[in-house]
């Protein structure tokens, strides 16, 4: 079995599920770790705005913002893709 890489991911903004446990099935289900805050090391920022501090600062970053009907595809499949630097 091959080693998956790690990635970050943060979240802004209400969601369906309540935030802890959204973090939590990540965690378990995916190769993916969260993060407060948005830097220059954040892969994922999960908010259904683009509007928001947190996705201008991820757009600044190169941090790929994405929505909560992605996020449940990675779940689904087990893991954030690994985001090109």
């Amino acid at each position: 079995m091959s080693k998956r890489k790690i990635v970050t991911f943060c979240i802004t903004g209400p969601l369906k599920m309540r935030r802890v446990d959204v973090i939590q099935e990540v965690q378990n289900k995916t190769n993916a770790r969260w993060i407060s805050g948005v830097s220059k090391n954040t892969d994922y920022l999960v908010s259904a705005r683009t509007d928001t501090v947190k996705a201008k600062n991820a757009k600044k970053f190169g941090t790929k913002v994405i929505n909560e009907a992605e996020l449940s595809a990675f779940l689904k499949k087990g893991e954030f893709p690994a985001v090109q630097a």
